[in-house]
Protein backbone atom coordinates (compact mmCIF):
# COMPACT_ATOMS: atom_id res chain seq x y z
CA UNK A 1 0.00 0.00 0.00
CA UNK A 2 1.71 3.30 -0.95
CA UNK A 3 0.35 6.68 -0.21
CA UNK A 4 0.96 9.62 1.94
CA UNK A 5 -0.30 11.07 5.43
CA UNK A 6 -0.35 14.50 6.59
CA UNK A 7 -1.58 15.31 10.20
CA UNK A 8 -2.31 19.44 10.72
CA UNK A 9 -3.89 20.94 13.85
CA UNK A 10 -6.44 23.45 13.03
CA UNK A 11 -9.32 25.57 14.64
CA UNK A 12 -12.56 25.07 14.26
CA UNK A 13 -14.45 28.46 15.08
CA UNK A 14 -17.68 28.32 17.13
CA UNK A 15 -20.62 31.14 16.34
CA UNK A 16 -21.32 32.89 20.10
CA UNK A 17 -24.74 31.77 19.25
CA UNK A 18 -23.68 28.23 19.02
CA UNK A 19 -21.25 28.90 22.97
CA UNK A 20 -22.72 26.37 25.34
CA UNK A 21 -24.12 23.73 22.60
CA UNK A 22 -22.51 20.78 20.10
CA UNK A 23 -21.36 22.07 17.13
CA UNK A 24 -23.53 20.64 14.38
CA UNK A 25 -22.66 20.47 10.64
CA UNK A 26 -25.28 20.90 8.09
CA UNK A 27 -25.62 19.81 4.44
CA UNK A 28 -27.83 20.95 1.36
CA UNK A 29 -27.36 19.54 -1.72
CA UNK A 30 -25.16 22.17 -2.92
CA UNK A 31 -22.66 21.71 -0.05
CA UNK A 32 -22.19 25.72 -0.18
CA UNK A 33 -20.35 26.99 3.10
CA UNK A 34 -19.94 30.90 3.65
CA UNK A 35 -16.81 31.90 4.96
CA UNK A 36 -15.91 33.34 7.70
CA UNK A 37 -14.95 36.64 8.25
CA UNK A 38 -12.01 38.19 9.46
CA UNK A 39 -12.06 38.19 13.97
CA UNK A 40 -9.86 41.45 13.38
CA UNK A 41 -9.26 44.57 11.53
CA UNK A 42 -6.64 47.12 12.27
CA UNK A 43 -6.94 50.32 14.88
CA UNK A 44 -9.85 47.91 15.82
CA UNK A 45 -11.67 49.44 18.97
CA UNK A 46 -11.73 48.43 22.74
CA UNK A 47 -15.23 46.93 21.76
CA UNK A 48 -13.77 45.10 18.87
CA UNK A 49 -11.10 43.93 20.83
CA UNK A 50 -13.37 42.42 23.43
CA UNK A 51 -15.08 40.93 20.68
CA UNK A 52 -11.96 39.65 18.82
CA UNK A 53 -11.02 37.65 22.32
CA UNK A 54 -14.50 36.06 22.87
CA UNK A 55 -14.13 34.82 19.29
CA UNK A 56 -10.69 33.64 20.03
CA UNK A 57 -12.34 32.07 23.44
CA UNK A 58 -14.71 30.04 21.28
CA UNK A 59 -11.88 28.69 18.87
CA UNK A 60 -11.42 24.47 19.31
CA UNK A 61 -8.49 22.92 17.88
CA UNK A 62 -7.88 19.76 17.18
CA UNK A 63 -6.12 17.50 13.87
CA UNK A 64 -6.94 16.61 10.90
CA UNK A 65 -5.10 13.96 8.52
CA UNK A 66 -5.12 14.34 4.49
CA UNK A 67 -4.31 10.93 2.69
CA UNK A 68 -3.70 10.65 -0.81
CA UNK A 69 -3.44 7.26 -2.11
CA UNK A 70 -3.69 5.08 -5.07
CA UNK A 71 -7.20 4.21 -5.82
CA UNK A 72 -7.40 2.09 -9.21
CA UNK A 73 -10.72 1.72 -10.87
CA UNK A 74 -12.78 -1.25 -10.54
CA UNK A 75 -10.99 -2.29 -7.06
CA UNK A 76 -13.72 -0.49 -4.88
CA UNK A 77 -13.20 -3.50 -2.15
CA UNK A 78 -9.22 -2.83 -2.33
CA UNK A 79 -9.59 0.96 -2.12
CA UNK A 80 -12.46 0.62 0.81
CA UNK A 81 -9.38 -1.11 2.51
CA UNK A 82 -6.89 0.99 1.91
CA UNK A 83 -9.48 3.51 2.99
CA UNK A 84 -9.76 1.68 6.71
CA UNK A 85 -6.00 1.21 7.34
CA UNK A 86 -5.39 5.16 6.88
CA UNK A 87 -7.99 5.81 8.86
CA UNK A 88 -6.94 3.97 11.37
CA UNK A 89 -3.19 5.49 10.90
CA UNK A 90 -4.90 8.96 11.35
CA UNK A 91 -6.55 7.90 14.58
CA UNK A 92 -3.69 7.02 16.37
CA UNK A 93 -1.80 9.87 15.51
CA UNK A 94 -4.58 11.99 17.25
CA UNK A 95 -6.64 12.98 13.83
CA UNK A 96 -10.23 13.25 14.71
CA UNK A 97 -11.33 14.03 11.00
CA UNK A 98 -9.40 12.22 7.97
CA UNK A 99 -10.04 13.82 4.26
CA UNK A 100 -9.59 11.13 1.38
CA UNK A 101 -9.21 12.55 -2.42
CA UNK A 102 -12.13 12.54 -4.57
CA UNK A 103 -13.51 9.29 -6.51
CA UNK A 104 -10.99 7.36 -4.16
CA UNK A 105 -13.81 4.58 -3.16
CA UNK A 106 -14.46 4.09 -6.84
CA UNK A 107 -11.21 5.32 -8.40
CA UNK A 108 -10.56 8.62 -10.98
CA UNK A 109 -9.81 8.07 -14.34
CA UNK A 110 -13.26 8.57 -16.46
CA UNK A 111 -13.04 5.03 -17.25
CA UNK A 112 -16.98 2.87 -17.44
CA UNK A 113 -16.08 1.03 -14.83
CA UNK A 114 -16.23 3.75 -12.34
CA UNK A 115 -20.29 3.86 -13.60
CA UNK A 116 -20.67 0.26 -12.70
CA UNK A 117 -19.06 0.42 -9.14
CA UNK A 118 -21.37 3.07 -8.66
CA UNK A 119 -23.94 3.34 -5.76
CA UNK A 120 -26.39 5.58 -3.50
CA UNK A 121 -25.14 7.91 -0.71
CA UNK A 122 -25.99 7.77 1.52
CA UNK A 123 -27.37 3.91 2.12
CA UNK A 124 -24.81 2.21 -0.22
CA UNK A 125 -22.55 -0.51 1.13
CA UNK A 126 -19.37 1.67 1.15
CA UNK A 127 -21.02 4.89 2.73
CA UNK A 128 -22.50 2.62 5.91
CA UNK A 129 -19.25 0.86 5.95
CA UNK A 130 -17.18 4.20 6.42
CA UNK A 131 -20.03 5.38 8.62
CA UNK A 132 -19.56 2.25 11.08
CA UNK A 133 -15.64 2.55 11.15
CA UNK A 134 -16.21 6.25 12.21
CA UNK A 135 -18.25 5.31 14.84
CA UNK A 136 -16.17 2.59 16.22
CA UNK A 137 -12.84 4.50 15.87
CA UNK A 138 -15.08 8.30 17.13
CA UNK A 139 -13.46 10.10 13.93
CA UNK A 140 -14.95 12.22 10.96
CA UNK A 141 -13.80 10.56 7.23
CA UNK A 142 -14.23 12.39 4.48
CA UNK A 143 -14.38 10.01 1.60
CA UNK A 144 -14.86 10.56 -2.67
CA UNK A 145 -17.49 8.29 -4.58
CA UNK A 146 -18.91 7.66 -7.89
CA UNK A 147 -22.93 7.84 -7.24
CA UNK A 148 -25.87 6.21 -8.76
CA UNK A 149 -28.87 8.54 -7.54
CA UNK A 150 -31.56 6.61 -10.13
CA UNK A 151 -29.31 6.35 -12.51
CA UNK A 152 -27.89 9.59 -12.61
CA UNK A 153 -24.03 9.65 -11.89
CA UNK A 154 -22.31 12.24 -9.81
CA UNK A 155 -18.73 12.66 -8.58
CA UNK A 156 -19.62 13.07 -4.76
CA UNK A 157 -17.25 13.41 -1.21
CA UNK A 158 -19.53 12.78 1.83
CA UNK A 159 -18.51 13.04 5.64
CA UNK A 160 -19.56 10.45 7.88
CA UNK A 161 -19.19 10.73 11.78
CA UNK A 162 -19.39 8.66 14.95
CA UNK A 163 -23.15 9.89 14.69
CA UNK A 164 -23.57 8.22 11.17
CA UNK A 165 -24.17 9.83 7.73
CA UNK A 166 -23.91 13.65 7.80
CA UNK A 167 -23.82 14.97 4.87
CA UNK A 168 -22.49 14.93 1.01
Amino acid sequence: MTGLIVVLTASLLMPLACAGREPALRSGRSGMVEPAKPASAPNQSKAGQSQTKEIAGNMKSFKIAVVQHASPVADKAGNLEQIISWTKKAKKAGAKLVLFPELNITGHAGDKAMVKEAEPVPGGPSTNRLAKLAKKLDIYICAGITEDDHYIHYNTQFIVGPEGFIGK
